[in-house]
């Protein structure tokens, strides 16, 4: 009984990127590509960039960490985000997913997040994304969560951003 759990549990976790790296759900960058998140976050544009499709992940139970995704635009040339801040976790940090030797792994990228003119930088399950780690309370769905980001060229950019639930978000 306890091994059938164990393989419905692995089944369910697996899955969904087993199917999408299947079926070609890779973008040109190689990072799985996914059903837009159901976020009521409003274009934004300030001081250059354009903020779209922001969202955090509700927290599951009393799971420690969570994501952050959504879309940065420049008008002219390029940035790099360096750095994120929120008051709803203890550590902020820029993350992607890698495919390695078959398994998808998450990792902090150093360095930063570039955003180019000709190549909006886009944060979604499964790809780049803000990870917040130590959840300092709930981040329930249908709130919002302060979020500051910092970039290379010294813009600090402050986005209020909805929570949504994970049965609203791609997997």
């Amino acid at each position: 009984m306890m091994k059938q759990l164990f393989i419905a549990a692995l089944l369910c976790i697996t899955t969904p990127t087993t199917f999408a790296m299947s079926h070609g759900g890779k973008n040109h960058q190689g990072h799985m590509q996914s059903m837009p998140i159901q976020s009521s976050f409003e274009s934004q544009s300030q001081d250059g960039f354009t903020f779209e499709k922001f969202a955090a992940r509700a927290r599951i139970g009393m799971a420690p960490n969570s994501g952050i995704y959504g879309q940065i635009a420049i008008e002219n040339g390029n940035d790099t985000l360096v750095a994120a801040r929120t008051s709803v976790a203890t550590r902020v940090e820029l993350h992607e997913h890698i495919h390695d030797n078959g398994v998808m792994r998450m990792r902090e990228v150093e360095g930063g997040l570039s955003i180019q003119a000709e190549q909006p930088l886009e944060m979604k399950p499964g790809g780049y994304h803000i990870m917040l780690i130590g959840l300092t309370g709930p981040l329930d769905d249908g709130t919002t969560v302060d979020l500051e980001l910092e970039f290379a060229s010294g813009k600090v950019i402050t986005l209020q951003v909805p929570v949504v639930s994970v049965t609203k978000m791609p997997h």
